[in-house]
């Protein structure tokens, strides 16, 4: 057995805020509310947020994404993953923890959207997928450059919520409990 690693230590960035007016989501807002007008508007909001304080925003779009391997292409694609990405999981989590492949940037924003169908056909593969994101996020926090992931929870695609009366009550059956009757 070899010897075990030194954890890396690394120093807490500051980080500086980005003053957001409320007001700069409205009109983003308010046109995803319009008829006809594209969910994803609240998410170029955010998006537009992050530019101005200096972060690389990038757009995950996993329209027509049904198994790992279609999942890792638009990783590849829609990332701009190096060459050298293996199209697979723990090549993803190595891409995504050495940024060095990526332009300079204060920190950097993915935006997920259009993930539901993936959820529902590969559950365990989404699972993984967020694992990996959820990885990114952590190892990057102390950085100088943090990365976010956001999952932009478009209504039309969004996981249906478990009907509310199929679900059974809490707590002891029918009829009174102890004591009550």
């Amino acid at each position: 057995m070899g010897a075990e690693a030194e954890p890396l230590e690394a120093e807490a960035a500051e980080v500086e805020p980005v003053a957001v007016e409320p007001a700069a989501f409205e009109p983003a807002v308010a046109a995803s509310a319009g008829g006809g007008q594209s969910a994803v508007e609240p998410a170029a909001a955010v998006l537009d947020v992050a530019r101005a304080g200096g972060w690389e925003t990038v757009s995950l779009d996993l329209s027509g994404v049904e198994d790992k391997a279609a999942f890792m292409d638009r990783c590849a694609r829609d990332l701009a993953l190096p060459d050298w990405f293996g199209r697979n999981w723990d090549a993803l989590a190595d891409c995504l923890a050495d940024l060095s492949w990526a332009p300079p940037a204060r920190g950097r924003l993915f935006v997920v959207s259009h993930w539901a169908a993936y959820a529902r056909t590969a559950p365990r593969d989404w699972r993984i997928a967020q694992e990996v994101l959820r990885d990114t996020v952590t190892h990057w926090r102390a950085s100088p450059t943090p990365v976010g992931v956001l999952l932009d929870l478009d209504p039309d695609t969004a996981p249906e919520d478990p009907d509310p009366d199929s679900q059974p009550a809490p707590g002891p059956g029918p009829g009174p409990g102890p004591g009550l009757g």
